[in-house]
């Protein structure tokens, strides 16, 4: 009897599959996955068998709404046998064929909603949610399945019992899944999960098997506004070193075996939250309601005189060709072939995320007017261990170039066999590496004052107030920042990408902390824009102390990336 897989693939699964894959003559776009030289293969077969046979080198696939069928996947997607990364943005996916549990290849599975601008010419984005109600039944039987990512999918309430079975799982994302309910009761047989996120989720309970997870490393649990209590297991966890809570307003009592915990500073967070909300409730009261409009524009205008920096604003324009030495964001380095080129911790080569020519740009105290300076990171993004030690440039690099030798050609730094973006992009999973294409940086230089996710921001609005006659007190500050008339004009500068200045965060400074809050020079901003994509919308950042920049000494740099 022949099983399922057994099935030759058919004329009409073949249409299907081409219409997934957007296999249409002329259409050579290698976005969703698909490399050119596969895309070209697989237009011109007409034959089903050859056709699948040439389906097993499809590793990486990333969908969109418009590649749906019936909003939903084809069950012929099996036949994409050694899929390994497959990614679906988009809120009208509906359902996941039972099928998709034959892609015994797969280790990376994202299926979330999409980020859209709010207006054109307009850097913000809203969020948009995914359709996806459930996940087949059967998902545990994804044996090699070591990342698993659902943000913002609304509409799942719980997930299926199988799911503990992916004994493989390492990093389970569940953020904005604000109709889940509950976890599966044996959550703690996933033995190798090292993160967990189930930010704003309607969860009211965590099973207490979560305490055998003891490989669990990062646990975010924030804005779970129904969880009422913590399971005392959770102090099992001996591995975990960030554990993000706040915003549970239902848990009334921590057990002490949690507040124990070495990662129990983080959970301050919870008590400091809840005390700033009872600050705000008496915000009513404060004088801050006497000031005027006329007085707050005087304390803004004061503000943005004291705390004025100069800065290169970068503007970006996708390039396929560029000289070697030229500013870019992605694409091919300069490199002098008779050094060592740089490697990540496991030994690969790292890949270009930006470089910049002084040469070419606007000049700024203390930077170099000339010479070569790049960002290097690994492929695997997600799996960068940089939050411990931020300054050890282990899975990324700074390097700088006094002198440049024109005379390097890009075949000679090929020869290297060096991955680079759009290339990577080609051939596999690109591991959440934020460039997905070459880009021309175009600088202006510009003056930029503090935004309120920078270090040191409420002390500076209390001394602008101060300087024009006003005095605040720390409630009167909150309440200004976060008073509707003020808080776009108030909390910061454009998204940008940008060269000293001041940076923007979607988390926290981590210069709040005593040991980094030296580096104040940004060296460089990238933030999520078009084609450029930290995590779910997230912004990249490195800084350097204004003393090493004077020598050009960049081997201490402070590197930091979140998103939301």
């Amino acid at each position: 009897m022949e099983t399922q897989a057994d099935f030759e693939l058919t004329a009409e699964e073949m249409a299907e599959l081409k219409a997934l894959l957007e296999l249409k003559a002329g259409t050579m776009s290698w976005y969703n996955g698909v490399s050119f030289n596969l895309r070209r293969k697989l237009v011109a077969i007409t034959d089903p068998v050859e056709f699948k046979k040439c389906l097993s080198e499809l590793k990486s696939l990333n969908l969109v709404d418009e590649n749906l069928i019936n909003n939903s996947l084809p069950d012929s997607i099996r036949y994409l046998s050694n899929l390994e990364w497959l990614s679906i943005h988009g809120k009208l996916l509906k359902k996941l064929p039972e099928s998709i549990v034959e892609l015994k290849q797969l280790d990376t599975l994202h299926i979330f909603g999409s980020f859209h601008r709010i207006q054109e010419n307009d850097f913000r984005f809203e969020r948009v949610s995914s359709e996806l109600s459930e996940l087949p039944k059967n998902i545990g039987q994804l044996k090699n399945l070591e990342e698993l990512n659902l943000n913002n999918c609304h509409s799942i309430k719980e997930l299926p019992e199988s799911m503990t079975q992916l004994n493989n799982l390492k990093r389970l994302f569940l953020s904005d899944c604000k109709n889940l309910i509950t976890l599966p009761e044996n959550i703690g047989q996933l033995n190798n999960l090292q993160k967990l996120d189930i930010r704003n989720t309607n969860i009211f309970r965590l099973p207490e098997s979560i305490g055998q997870l003891h490989n669990l490393r990062e646990f975010y649990l924030s804005d779970c506004k129904n969880l009422t209590e913590l399971p005392e297991s959770i102090a099992g966890l001996k591995n975990l070193t960030l554990f993000h809570i706040r915003d549970c307003e239902k848990i009334s009592t921590i057990p002490d075996s949690i507040q124990k915990m070495p990662c129990f500073f983080d959970m301050e967070k919870v008590r400091k939250e809840k005390e700033r909300r009872m600050a705000e409730l008496e915000l009513k009261k404060s004088k801050i309601k006497q000031l005027t409009d006329e007085q707050t524009k005087q304390i803004l205008k004061e503000l943005e005189k004291q705390t004025a920096q100069t800065a290169i604003k970068i503007k970006i324009k996708e390039a396929n060709k560029l000289p070697l030495t030229a500013s870019k964001f992605g694409g091919v380095p300069y490199w002098d072939i008779k050094t060592p080129y740089p490697v990540d911790s496991q030994g690969n080569k790292m890949i270009l995320l930006a470089q910049i020519n002084f040469a070419e740009m606007p000049p700024l105290p203390d930077f170099p007017q000339q010479g070569l300076l790049q960002f290097f990171m690994t492929r695997n993004v997600y799996e960068m261990p940089f939050y411990d030690n931020p300054t050890q440039q282990k899975d990324w690099r700074v390097v700088y170039h006094t002198n440049i030798d024109e005379n390097i050609q890009e075949k000679a730094v090929l020869s290297l066999n060096i991955p680079y973006t759009p290339q990577i992009f080609d051939e596999e999973d690109d591991g959440g590496f934020p460039v997905d294409t070459q880009y021309q940086l175009i600088f202006k230089k510009t003056q930029i004052r503090i935004g309120m996710e920078c270090v040191g921001f409420y002390k500076s609005l209390k001394n602008a107030a101060k300087e024009v006659g006003i005095k605040l007190n720390q409630k009167d500050l909150v309440d200004l920042v976060f008073d509707d008339k003020y808080y776009e004009q108030i909390k910061q500068h454009n998204v940008e990408h940008l060269i000293g200045g001041y940076p923007d965060f979607t988390q926290t400074d981590p210069r709040e902390m005593r040991r980094y809050k030296k580096h104040s020079v940004l060296l460089l901003q990238i933030e999520s824009d078009e084609g450029i994509m930290w995590g779910d919308c997230g912004v990249g950042n490195f800084f350097i102390k204004p003393d090493d920049l004077k020598k050009q000494d960049f081997s201490k740099v402070l590197f930091n990336w979140d998103c939301c």
